[in-house]
């Protein structure tokens, strides 16, 4: 239940960035081997609400290292290379090795005689991986209710949520994760002329675990205004990425992301546990079973493009502020 103590109402008392602190939490929860099940279970429930939305508030340091990475490396150079995503993570190293020095964990000695160039941020490379990881499953989820018969179309969506969530990362500023999934989502069936409306994606999300009403009803468009996310899909997401998502109505689509490797969580041990006073009882982690306002743009004033691609007819409702 809901409380006005639950997170993320500690950081706020203690004047804390989700960022910072999601930078930790996997290496807490590695270091104290007496946290509860359910302990755990909170931790990394806070950690996915941190990657899916609180990292990616206006005020969080998330934009200041992406910033710095892109000036770095050029903004034609990725964030992550490709095969990135399909490594499994491999570290041995602290928080503190990680994070608390973003560029020195994973530094390597250079002989003088070679010009020296400025480490990755590791933080910056493990968030992502993660939320790929995140975006991944869950895009998947939804397609698994959504599209059992267009099981190609997946890759397609998983490319441009993935290339969105890389490239234009300002989208996700003051938003939520999962709306770029769903946008990605009606985009690529809209230009592949799939029979896909916004309010049936809305019903199975709904159906999805730890998803909230407000994810939908209530997007970011311009500062201060909110509306469903059919207006924003309409007003934001398509005016920004439209010459992307008409790319995939070719047959020569843009190059496919690689898929994610999706490793067992670190937070879970598949081995029994004991119970406590002798009693010869052991309890086997759970095997969770598969489960499965619009002031819109005047016709007469969109581009071809647009109109292919736009959300007609749908709405939630009218306009309010959140």
């Amino acid at each position: 239940m809901e409380t006005d103590l639950s997170f993320p109402w500690i950081i706020r008392i203690f004047d804390l960035k989700a960022f910072d602190l999601y930078k930790v939490i996997e290496s807490f929860i590695k270091a104290e081997p007496n946290l509860t099940r359910e302990m755990i279970k909170h931790l990394e429930c806070c950690e996915h609400r941190i990657m899916e939305s609180l990292a990616w508030q206006s005020d969080s340091p998330l934009f200041e290292l992406i910033k710095q990475s892109k000036e770095r490396d050029g903004q034609a150079d990725q964030l992550e290379p490709a095969s990135y995503l399909t490594q499994p993570t491999q570290h041995n190293h602290t928080a503190a090795d990680l994070y608390l020095s973003p560029s020195s964990a994973y530094s390597t000695a250079v002989p003088d005689s070679q010009p020296q160039r400025p480490q990755k941020s590791t933080s910056l490379s493990l968030f992502y991986k993660k939320v790929y990881w995140l975006a991944y499953i869950r895009l998947n989820n939804l397609a698994s209710r959504l599209l059992p018969d267009h099981s190609d179309l997946v890759h397609l969506i998983w490319t441009l949520f993935h290339d969105t969530l890389q490239n234009e990362y300002e989208l996700m500023k003051d938003r939520h994760l999962d709306q770029i999934m769903m946008c990605s989502m009606y985009g690529i069936c809209k230009v592949k002329n799939i029979d896909l409306k916004f309010k049936t994606i809305v019903a199975a999300y709904k159906g999805l675990p730890n998803t909230n009403q407000e994810t939908f009803k209530c997007v970011l468009i311009r500062e201060g205004r909110y509306d469903s996310i059919i207006v924003f899909y309409n007003l934001v997401f398509m005016q920004k990425l439209k010459t992307n998502i008409l790319q995939y109505a070719s047959n020569r689509p843009p190059t496919l992301s690689p898929i994610p490797h999706i490793p067992q969580s670190p937070y879970k041990s598949n081995s029994p546990l004991r119970v406590p006073a002798g009693n010869n009882i052991y309890i086997s982690p759970l095997k969770s079973p598969s489960k499965f306002s619009e002031r819109l743009l005047s016709p007469n004033k969109m581009t071809p493009g647009s109109r292919i691609l736009v959300s007609i007819g749908e709405s939630f409702g009218v306009s309010f502020w959140c």
